[in-house]
This record gives structure tokens, sequence and C-alpha cells, in this order.
């Protein structure tokens, strides 16, 4: 019976294949619930250090001030340092157990493949898929999406004490994201853009460089040498090209960031310290408030 090779639509993503995909590899799930449980705990850490710090802070120089209250704080630091490194390392854990099946099974799958699909494919796409895009799945498992989950959590959990704290202040820091998002909105899609198109020329430069690499010796009996050159100069200069234009593009948005967020700060400083002085509001208000806002900042 003769093997077929199946087409595949590269320019076709499903989100249902790619969890179907996931789930198939086995990976450790009670491994990866007690690290995100571990992490969850870590961010539910970093949103009490606020309110114990605003406490600390208004009580220290005052008879009500509690060495209590500065040992809680310092176990929460602690807590926070032990329980997310542990939880790190099952989610790190989990990711590289997972590629090693996945990479086992796709070895497999390709020694296994008939002959026309190495006629048809490059060696070094075949390669690439083996090593380079199968740590794209350990990536999600171990980093984006655990950090997503957190973040999001962070986020709600630092806008939420941010109004109950001053909802004043909050307003106006929050009147500022539609601008910010605004401008950073269509700069962030021509660098997501940019950044497939680099990538996807870095992978086909990597797939011709090991193919002709491997065909050297007949390159050489051929006298092919100056025409693989050419070709190879065109396609570093594609790579060089698309690098150019992403670098144009991050010189632009990196000082647009700096000053929007350097300018918001300053601007939420100086209205806080009117507050204080008026006596409205507290200097341990001020700090939590700016230790929730770099929360903020970190997940962004």
């Amino acid at each position: 019976m003769e093997t077929t090779t199946p087409t595949v639509n590269k320019n076709k993503f499903k989100m249902k294949d790619f969890i179907h995909l996931i789930v198939s590899v086995n990976p450790k799930k009670g491994l990866f619930l007690l690290g995100m449980l571990f992490s969850l705990i870590t961010s539910a850490a970093s949103l009490v250090v606020p309110q114990l710090t605003k406490t600390l802070v208004d009580a220290s120089g005052t008879p009500t001030f509690s060495t209590s209250m500065l040992v809680v704080l310092i176990l929460a630091f602690v807590l926070q340092l032990g329980v997310g490194t542990l939880g790190g390392f099952l989610l790190r854990y989990v990711g590289e157990s997972a590629v090693k099946t996945l990479r086992e099974r796709l070895w497999k799958h390709l020694l296994h493949l008939p002959v026309s699909y190495f006629d048809d494919h490059k060696s070094g796409e075949s390669s690439s898929r083996l090593v380079n895009d199968t740590s794209v799945i350990k990536e999600l498992v171990t980093s984006q999406f655990p950090s997503f989950v957190t973040g999001l959590i962070q986020l709600v959990g630092s806008m939420i004490i941010l109004f109950l704290m001053d909802w004043q202040m909050a307003a106006i820091m929050f009147s500022a994201v539609p601008l910010i998002t605004l401008i950073m909105w269509p700069i962030g899609k021509i660098m997501s853009k940019l950044g497939r198109q680099l990538q996807a020329a870095t992978a086909d430069f990597n797939a011709d460089a090991s193919e002709k690499l491997s065909e050297i010796r007949l390159i050489k009996a051929s006298n092919g040498e100056a025409s693989e050159q050419e070709n190879g100069r065109r396609n570093i200069g594609a790579i060089f090209t698309l690098g150019v234009k992403d670098a144009k593009v991050s010189a632009i948005l990196q000082p647009i960031m700096t000053t929007a967020m350097l300018g918001l700060l300053v601007g939420i400083l100086g209205y806080g310290a009117i507050r204080v002085q008026a006596g409205t509001l507290t200097s341990g208000a001020l700090i939590a408030f700016f230790y929730c806002i770099s929360l903020i900042l970190l997940r962004l």
C-alpha cells in the first residue's frame, strides 16, 4: 500500500487543533496544576504587600507601630520568593517533559515518512520543525500561559486595590490608558507583522543553508559556488532589510513608551504630593499606590 503524505495548509491556524496537540503529548497535568497553584499564591502574596506597606508606613514613628506588622511584611516577601521559585520550576519541568514527548513522536514520524516527502521538502525545514518549533510548545506551557493567568490576576487585583485606596488618583491614571492604547495599537500591529516576516525569512534561510551545505560536494563539482553565494547574499539581504525595519519601529516605540510612562508617573506623583500636603491622602497610601502601579506596568 502506498503511503501518502498529507498536505498542510500553512496559512490556516486552528486553536482547536493546537490544543489537541498539547493534550496529545500527555503533559503532567498534576504537576502543571500544582505549579499554577503556586504561581497564583505568589500573585496573591504580591497583592497583599501594598496594604501591609501602607499600614506600616502610616504607623511608623507613632505609638501604634507594631514590629509584628514588619515581620508579616517580610514573611509575605519570603513566601512570594519561595513559592514562586517552586512554581516556576514545576512549570518548566512540565514544559520540558511535553517537548521531550513531542520531539520523540515527531522524530518517529519523520523516520517513517516516504522518500517522496523528503524530495518535496528541504531537510533543514524538517529539522527546524523538530528542534525550533517544538520549543514554542515549551515556551507556551512554561511561560506564556502561566504569565497570562497570573498577570491577569495581578492586573485586576491591582486595579481594584487602586480604586479602593483612592478612586480619584486611579481615575487620573486610567484616563491616560485610552490615549496610550490609541498610540501603541497600530505600532504593535506593525511590529507583529514584521516579527512574523522576519521569523519566516530566517527559517527559510536556515533550511536553504542546511540543504546547500549537505550538498556541498555536488555544488563544488558543478562549480556552483558563485550562484549559491548570490542566493545566500539575497536571503541574508532580505533578513537584514526586515531587521532594519523592525529596528526603526522599535526606535520609535521605545521613546514613546518611556515618555508616556514617565509623564503619567510624574503627574500622579505630583497630584499625590498635593493630596498628602492637604491631608487628604497618607504617605503610606501614596507608596502603596505606586507599588500597585509598578505591578501593573510589569504586566503590560
